[in-house]
């Protein structure tokens, strides 16, 4: 029963993806515990991201725990970015993940302050 909000309102559920191939380099899910499945009878876990990639996506960015939102922010800013710079997803997600450890506090309060307004500094 695995689902994710499309931007129409729309949900697409594991079900839907079934049998559908999707030819797409990455996807992104940038919320809490995107990466998690349920054990069946099997023992497999099947999730969404798992669909996806049955589906054919060829690389997938998901959490597996609870995340903070503003760190999310700031993360996947920084991963898009280094994407747009040509690096290479794996590159590009260790790259950001290293970038939002290293911010320092005044800096996370800027962004927490345009964050709020709905603003990402640049």
């Amino acid at each position: 029963m695995s689902s994710v909000a499309l931007a129409d309102v729309e949900q697409l559920t594991v079900g839907e993806l079934l049998g559908r191939r999707l030819k797409t380099s990455l996807i992104v899910l940038s919320a809490c515990d995107t990466g998690l499945g349920q054990s069946t009878d099997g023992d497999d876990a099947v999730g969404f991201a798992r669909s996806l990639l049955v589906a054919g996506v060829q690389a997938i960015v998901v959490s597996v725990w609870p995340v903070n939102d503003l760190v999310t922010s700031v993360l996947m800013r920084e991963f898009y970015q280094r994407l747009q710079k040509g690096q290479g997803g794996s590159e590009a997600s260790r790259e950001a993940q290293l970038a939002a450890r290293q911010l320092k506090a005044e800096e996370m309060e800027q962004y927490r302050s345009g964050y709020s307004k709905g603003i990402a500094p640049r």
